[in-house]
């Protein structure tokens, strides 16, 4: 049987850098015609070629996409190898977008909706959060002093960055507080240096637009800047662990940290998408409840302050135990390092929300609180 594009990553291979994962011998095989002559791709063209693949033969397309779709996945290595390299990438351009929704950054932040005022029930939670008093490792929550504060003073949280452990000088402090935060999909360079992604002259690095999956119903991490309403939600994505070489990870995939950085980020004025209302609308449990937005980067000026946190993921898995566990996390000495300093009504509000937790205490949070369960 002829070999397809599909295959590229059907006949890959474990590694623990994302585009190597790809079979090798079909990405060198790789060829574009010019002027009569059929020459090599650049290592960067095969290996954006390679990154799309593996973040498209394993999705779901969009229903009406689904012929699309398997007919890209089908085509011939061959027949690839004998178009020109701009019908190439309007090929992996299009295979891109069976799988992910384009969506422009341009709902003002001040439009993006709050949360309810309950932690009852299956949706949205409050953005201000606190721990119910007395609740220890198995934490309980309940709304926070301040209705709506999202709406109130547009602040989201993310964690972004940390500082390596014994024997590493990673530190992404300075960087994140002088350059602020960006997304990858978007700054190619950093994506190769953090992730083992190549997007290099892909168009989604290109335009603006944010993504969300088709199958998964959510924002592609990559594409946007993603902050939490509560400073509770941001203990948990985009994933949630610290130490993250529990899964054989190396360092660049932020394997072997000593803790990371929770940041608050004055969102007001911003553009983005309402990953929040977007999931609501698309319904099928789609929604994470602490509420997620999604911007096109953050300037170190909107980084208002940090504090530290250490990560332990999943800690007791659901079948060994009633209270199933969403994520667990722990923050180091509880406490804001200001870069710029807020007001003081909002400077309360966010060290109230910190203060709730414990300063080395390690908590559970149960999965009650995580994504809308049927």
């Amino acid at each position: 049987m002829p070999d397809t594009l599909r295959d590229i990553v059907l006949r890959g291979q474990p590694s623990e850098t994302f585009y190597m994962a790809a079979n090798q011998d079909l990405l060198k095989s790789l060829r574009y015609v010019q002027l009569n002559g059929q020459f090599q791709h650049t290592s960067i063209f095969k290996n954006m070629v390679a990154t799309i693949l593996l973040e498209t033969v394993h999705r779901e397309p969009g229903e009406e996409r689904k012929d699309s779709y398997n007919k890209r996945l089908n085509f011939k290595v061959d027949s690839f190898n004998r178009l020109d390299k701009l019908s190439q990438l309007d090929l992996m351009n299009k295979l891109w977008d069976d799988c992910y929704r384009a969506v422009p950054p341009s709902t003002d932040a001040s439009a993006m909706m709050d949360g309810n005022n309950t932690v009852i029930g299956k949706g949205s939670l409050p953005s201000s959060i606190r721990r119910v008093d007395g609740t220890g490792f198995f934490a309980r929550i309940e709304p926070g002093l301040v209705q709506d504060a999202w709406k109130k003073w547009k602040v989201g949280f993310r964690i972004d960055g940390g500082k390596g452990g014994a024997g590493s000088t990673r530190d992404d402090l300075t960087r994140i507080s002088t350059e602020g935060s960006k997304p990858l999909q978007k700054n190619p360079d950093l994506a190769l240096k953090i992730i083992g992604k190549y997007y290099h002259g892909h168009r989604s690095s290109i335009l603006p637009n944010l993504y969300i999956g088709y199958q998964n119903r959510d924002l592609y991490n990559e594409s946007g800047t993603c902050v939490s309403r509560s400073l509770f939600g941001a203990t948990a994505f985009p994933y949630r662990d610290t130490e993250n070489d529990k899964g054989g990870l190396p360092l660049r995939l932020g394997g072997g940290l000593a803790f990371q950085y929770l940041f608050a980020i004055d969102c007001n004025g911003a553009k983005g998408v309402d990953t929040e209302k977007e999931q609501i609308n698309m319904g099928n449990n789609s929604l994470w409840r602490p509420g997620e937005k999604a911007f096109p980067g953050f300037g170190a000026d909107r980084i208002l302050g940090w504090t530290r946190i250490v990560r332990m993921g999943q800690q007791i898995p659901a079948e060994r135990s009633p209270l199933a566990t969403g994520w667990s996390f722990k923050f180091v000495d509880s406490k804001w390092t200001w870069i710029k300093p807020p007001g003081t009504e909002l400077k309360a509000y966010l060290d109230d929300e910190l203060a709730t937790w414990l300063p080395g205490t390690t908590y559970n949070i149960p999965a009650q609180y995580d994504f809308q369960q049927a």
